[in-house]
């Protein structure tokens, strides 16, 4: 049985210009896995394996490693936006810029901690 992390919602609030912006998101949870496991962080191709993850080209997601060591070129409770190779395999850009321009993060090293997550931001609405 795997365990999922409940549905919530947060709250962004930013100031431009004196003009106020206000956009609320939901993550939802996507995926628990081994970070441990080689077959699933792949620090030569600099990909993550999860069997139909589920993701496409452009979702942002949000990493933690739940309390274990996060794997190597990623930061614990960091948004991410996904490139998806394949229905199993995704690459991690750390934005939107980056992922247009195939700037990929370096996957340096597994973690410690077989619960990691990567959970789907979605934006509801700004005003």
């Amino acid at each position: 049985m795997i365990r999922r992390p409940p549905r919530s919602t947060h709250c962004i609030s930013s100031a431009a210009s004196d003009v106020y912006k206000r956009q609320e998101y939901q993550t939802i949870a996507s995926h628990i896995f081994d970070a441990t496991s080689g077959s699933v962080v792949n620090t030569t191709d600099n990909t993550i394996t999860i069997t139909n993850h589920g993701f496409v080209s452009g979702d942002v997601i949000s990493y933690t490693s739940d309390g274990g060591t996060a794997i190597g070129g990623l930061t614990d409770a960091t948004e991410y936006h996904v490139e998806r190779i394949n229905d199993d395999t995704i690459k991690l850009a750390l934005s939107k810029t980056d992922l247009d321009a195939d700037n990929f993060i370096s996957l340096t090293s597994g973690a410690a901690g077989t619960e990691h997550l990567l959970l789907k931001v979605e934006f509801i609405y700004n005003f």
